[in-house]
């Protein structure tokens, strides 16, 4: 009697969904960067102020990896990174549409909050305990 496997289709449409956010959650951290004068300029605020824009994400990101992981660890993967992923985009909105310099930097870091709870995710979503080898890190 032969062993049968049972056959797994690739998930690349998964993978693709994991791979967009990931290059937008580091495209929004960065891009004030690039953006220096003209948003110092609107927000009427100095270069290196807009600079902590970047912080306040990068801040929030980094509370988010630890303590926002624990607290939503219990909920269903699938709803939490739609809502995580609508949360992130809301965010953006504001940011992209605000005049305030004080709603920007909220705004930001919400963002922030978002991405560092999606880039978990990502994390456990390319690894497989089992064989220390997960399907998003072959592609």
């Amino acid at each position: 009697m032969a062993h049968q496997t049972a056959k797994t289709t690739f998930p690349l449409l998964g993978l693709l969904a994991l791979s967009t956010t990931a290059f937008l959650t580091i495209l929004t951290e960065t891009l004030p960067a690039a953006l220096l004068p003209d948003m110092a300029r609107s927000l009427g605020q100095s270069p290196s102020g807009i600079g902590q824009l970047v912080s306040a994400y990068a801040l929030a990101s980094a509370l988010a990896a630890i303590h926002m992981v624990a607290l939503t660890r219990a909920l269903p993967r699938k709803p939490l990174y739609l809502g995580l992923v609508l949360s992130f985009a809301m965010a953006n909105a504001v940011t992209a549409l605000s005049t305030s310099y004080g709603l920007t930097a909220a705004s930001r870091f919400v963002a922030g909050l978002a991405a560092g709870v999606v880039w978990a995710m990502h994390r456990s979503a390319a690894w497989d305990p089992a064989s220390c080898d997960g399907v998003a890190t072959r592609v």
